[in-house]
């Protein structure tokens, strides 16, 4: 395993880790198998975003004795409705949601807590108002997170959220999707400047980046812009987009989603491949051009 700094938190942090989305529906002995495979091969860095108690479960037991080797990311604002996702700014259903899933994965913080998918052009706003981000700076000074992060789509929002100086990382998508994307550069080089870490999700651009040729359309939340067309020439290969992605300024750590063994072991065989397999240079030209509509 590669390990880099993760901005200002100082934390050391594999330069692969794990998105856990894709293992909400996945039985128990797979999650657990899973992660415990991850941890044993040098993956220290994961994304818990829901609340939901069964999934939450299997985190905990894949987790359990391992605690110190890990670094937990949890999400501020994902909350659980009639066993479906949910998103709010409420004060205290996002405080209540926050520690039940402290008291779900067995532990009493997280080291990275993320102000949870903001993508409203005034959501940060409204956050500041409803009290939500003072609730942010409060759980981070009672010691329940050690840092604090923002997850979201659009930069302007991110660009407010570390000129607040409130966060010290933030985690969007990166992929080659967005490689000529307006904005996508002066983010991340406003990031290198403050040091502020970069987590990078969507690294095969929610799968549609793998086994595609010729046109395709690609949804506005894998790229953190608009809809857009791209034509791809040639086969994208795992090892490809992840190196991409790490290649990327200011880039830290990136999140391939996996919901089992045999995920994990491709995401990371970029890691034990040589020179050409890495090569994404011969792709740049698909997705030179940023086309929205």
């Amino acid at each position: 395993m590669e390990y880099t700094k993760l901005g200002r938190t100082g934390l050391d942090v594999s330069v692969i880790g794990i998105g856990t989305e894709h293992m909400r529906d996945q039985p128990r002995e797979t999650v657990v198998s899973t992660l415990r495979q991850a941890v044993e091969q040098g993956v220290n860095y994961f994304d818990v975003i829901f609340a939901m108690p069964e999934y939450l479960g299997h985190m905990a037991e894949g987790f359990r004795g391992h605690r110190e080797r890990v670094l937990l990311a949890a999400h501020l604002g994902s909350t659980d409705k009639g066993g479906q996702y949910f998103k709010t700014r409420t004060v205290k259903r996002s405080e209540s949601s926050f520690l039940d899933v402290l008291r779900a994965l067995e532990t009493t913080y997280v080291d990275v807590l993320f102000l949870h998918n903001f993508n409203v052009t005034n959501d940060w706003d409204r956050a500041a108002r409803s009290g939500f981000l003072n609730l942010a700076r409060r759980l981070r000074d009672e010691g329940k997170a050690r840092f604090l992060g923002i997850s979201a789509h659009y930069h302007g929002i991110m660009e407010r959220a570390i000129e607040s100086e409130l966060v010290d990382l933030v985690m969007l998508p990166v992929n080659l999707f967005n490689h000529a994307m307006p904005g996508r550069n002066d983010l991340l080089e406003l990031c290198m400047r403050q040091n502020v870490g970069v987590v990078a999700m969507k690294p095969f651009g929610g799968g549609k980046l793998l086994n595609q040729r010729g046109r395709l359309r690609v949804p506005k939340y894998q790229t953190s812009g608009e809809t857009f067309q791209v034509k791809i020439a040639g086969e994208v290969t795992p090892e490809q987009c992840l190196r991409y992605v790490l290649a990327q300024q200011g880039v830290n750590v990136t999140l391939p989603g996996v919901k089992n063994e045999a995920e994990l072991a491709a995401a990371l065989h970029t890691l034990e491949t040589g020179t050409e397999e890495r090569d994404f240079s011969g792709l740049l030209s698909s997705f030179g051009r940023y086309v929205e509509g």
